[in-house]
């Protein structure tokens, strides 16, 4: 299924005129010329054009206090983000695969040094067009030499688009109660097994199932990997709400210290010599502490830290609307924390990790592009820090919604697999993948006390069923056949 596809090309002149205010066109201070274009970037007509490339205008003089704010710069038609720096005209945009970008800069948005002499600088419009090559998804992780995640992402790649990786998830991190219901019911073994990291950074006073002790032991998920099985880790991660909480390492868990109703600062965290800073390499020295205990026994693990990032903030437009700590915010802090945790484990020599990060590009229940949320590209932390993108999926009856929301999700990440970071309620998963939702793999989300896959909320016993039946996905008892 990985073409080439043809990329159209949009090509719109660059239009090189000014306007002076003086009738017989002699003004000859420079101060008063306008400024003119020296260069444009990505090239006007460029294709193949890389989706984490800048696009800028450069002019040839600082144009910083020339800049009208009652402009008319657009992106395909629609006020643009920028900034001036300096001698250059910035561009604040997210650049999705295939697509052409048309950019206008009004001839009163950069003027001369007198605003009184109307002499502005010539307009501009410039058009470029990003690739999309389905071949460009690597066949090997870009994030480690490890032979073991190699190996691991390799049999991720061959079965991508073929086959789909069942999942389960573990009450936090143990016991894999609802793996145990799926085999005693369906006679087969999900294949990948995720725990959750919550509880890493909690101390010995709380109950015995939210303490760090809980992760010491790894030998469940070392059998798991002995018989082909795949283990896999996220992270809520829980943070104290205010300073006097981080003295004592204390995350005050009874305030659900991960989510939105606390506050804790995901910029402060990668700054020396704050607070937040101390304690979030406490939290990563425990993390890692665990994760290295996986590295010397040969396991890799999938790795989905800081989920669903942008929450509800780009619908609203506002950073506070994020649904976890990590996105409040906002982007750029976000994308900064990630790097800095990814900058961290590498440090601590953490080269097991596949690193997966999760979208909330999504589509309505019933498939149509009512987003409940919108583009979140820029929350992006970049291809070289990213080795999977992931997208949670819950309340969708049809399976065509969550074929739509693949496709959708593809169309902006052509270069990375696309799984499902999570899942609820949805279409039964031979549907959804025989329909085009060829998602890497799929992983329901738990059940609180859950006895019975009858009574589950996310995955009940028919949903089960119907994926041990179906030769399309892949449990342990599939790896020998």
């Amino acid at each position: 299924m990985r073409t080439n596809l043809l990329i159209s090309t949009m090509f719109a002149a660059l239009a090189m005129l000014s306007s002076c205010g003086d009738d017989d066109g002699d003004n000859n201070d420079p101060e008063l010329l306008a400024p003119k274009v020296k260069a444009v970037f990505p090239a006007d007509g460029a294709t193949d054009v890389a989706q984490d490339s800048k696009v800028y205008v450069l002019y040839d003089r600082n144009v910083k206090q020339y800049f009208s704010v009652e402009n008319n710069i657009t992106i395909n038609g629609e006020k643009a983000n920028v900034k001036i720096s300096g001698d250059t005209l910035l561009f604040d945009v997210a650049i999705k695969a295939n697509t052409t970008y048309t950019i206008s800069v009004s001839d009163n948005a950069i003027y001369a040094a007198d605003v009184e002499t109307k002499c502005y600088a010539a307009p501009v419009q410039f058009s470029f067009t990003s690739y999309t090559v389905d071949s460009k998804i690597s066949e090997s992780a870009i994030n480690s030499a490890n032979p073991a995640v190699q190996k691991l992402y390799k049999f991720f790649f061959d079965n991508y688009g073929k086959k789909i990786i069942s999942g389960t998830m573990a009450n936090v991190s143990m016991p894999q109660s609802e793996a145990a219901l799926v085999k005693a019911a369906t006679g087969k073994t999900p294949l990948m097994q995720t725990f959750d990291f919550c509880f890493v950074t909690l101390t010995a006073d709380r109950s015995t199932w939210e303490q760090n002790s809980i992760y010491q032991d790894i030998t469940y998920y070392k059998s798991l990997w002995e018989q082909g099985g795949i283990v896999s880790a996220c992270w809520h991660l829980n943070v104290p709400s205010k300073e006097a909480y981080a003295a004592k390492n204390d995350v005050n868990n009874s305030e659900k210290s991960w989510n939105a109703q606390v506050y804790f600062s995901a910029k402060n965290a990668v700054k020396d010599g704050t607070w937040e800073n101390d304690f979030i390499k406490f939290a990563f020295d425990k993390a890692a502490e665990v994760l290295l205990k996986y590295k010397a026994e040969g396991i890799p693990v999938v790795w989905r830290p800081f989920h669903e990032g942008s929450g509800n903030a780009t619908i609203t437009g506002n950073d506070q609307d994020a649904w976890f700590w990590w996105g409040k915010d906002g982007a750029e802090a976000y994308k900064n924390l990630w790097v800095y945790m990814f900058d961290y484990f590498k440090a601590k020599g953490l080269d097991n990790l596949i690193w997966v990060w999760t979208t909330q590009i999504g589509v309505g229940s019933d498939g149509s592009e009512n987003w409940y949320c919108k583009d979140d590209s820029n929350w992006y932390p970049g291809d070289k820090y990213v080795d999977i993108i992931a997208r949670d999926n819950y309340e969708k009856a049809k399976a065509s919604a969550s074929v739509t929301e693949f496709e959708t999700i593809q169309k902006f990440w052509p270069n990375k697999m696309i799984a499902m970071g999570e899942n609820g309620s949805i279409a039964k998963i031979s549907e959804i993948f025989k329909a085009g939702g060829k998602y890497s793999y799929f992983m329901p989300w738990y059940t609180y006390n859950l006895t019975d896959l009858h009574n589950s909320i996310h995955a009940k016993l028919d949903w089960w069923q119907d994926a041990a039946a179906c030769n399309d996905v892949i449990f342990v008892e599939n790896l020998n056949k």
